[in-house]
């Protein structure tokens, strides 16, 4: 079984069915590629929400999650985190 969950810093959340790497390349140019090391697939994102304790009017109170990640097929973890510190910050 693939790991199921993204872990950012000490929270985590899971993913299910829907992050399946392979399925992605399985069948292209990029297939061999990625599985030699020579390309790869990032996987990134970001999160921005609003804490309940202001109003939607407010500029205050608006946090931001990022992430970056690359998929490594045969590592001991299927994601590594990667990309530079802007990528993967949090306020």
């Amino acid at each position: 079984m693939p790991d199921l969950t993204l872990i950012i810093n000490a929270d985590s959340f899971p993913i299910g069915q829907g992050v399946n790497p392979m399925s992605v390349i399985q069948g292209t140019e990029h297939e061999l590629l990625v599985l030699g090391s020579r390309e790869f697939l990032a996987y990134f994102g970001n999160v921005v929400y609003r804490d309940t304790l202001y109003p939607e009017s407010s500029t205050e109170g608006l946090h931001e999650t990022r992430w970056c990640f690359v998929y490594q097929p045969g590592g001991d973890k299927m994601f590594l985190r990667s990309g530079p510190a802007e990528y993967n910050r949090y306020t």
